[in-house]
């Protein structure tokens, strides 16, 4: 069994990290705002079925990169979610 970091890796890693982070500033403005009026509700939900679709997808190849940044993706979108029903 090969063990090494190849480029491919690094590269789904990379993309790792910037799905994951791309939705903090927007919790950020909502948090800071107490406003999530701009975020389309449909989105929000179209936003968390593929996070869980994509999910369930990497949990049965299984790859590793896809549990961890639709994990984390979901979680983000979630808290979006609740936000828009306490913020409005």
């Amino acid at each position: 069994m090969n063990n090494s970091f190849t480029f491919v890796d690094f590269i789904g890693w990379f993309a790792v990290v910037l799905s994951s982070l791309a939705l903090l500033p927007q919790i950020w403005k909502a948090w800071q705002t107490r406003s999530t009026k701009d975020l389309s509700l449909l989105w929000l939900i179209m936003a968390m079925v593929s996070a869980l679709s994509w999910l369930i997808y990497g949990i049965l190849l299984p790859a590793q990169a896809l549990v961890i940044s639709n994990l984390i993706g979901g979680v983000i979108v979630l808290l979006l979610l609740i936000m828009k029903f306490l913020f409005g």
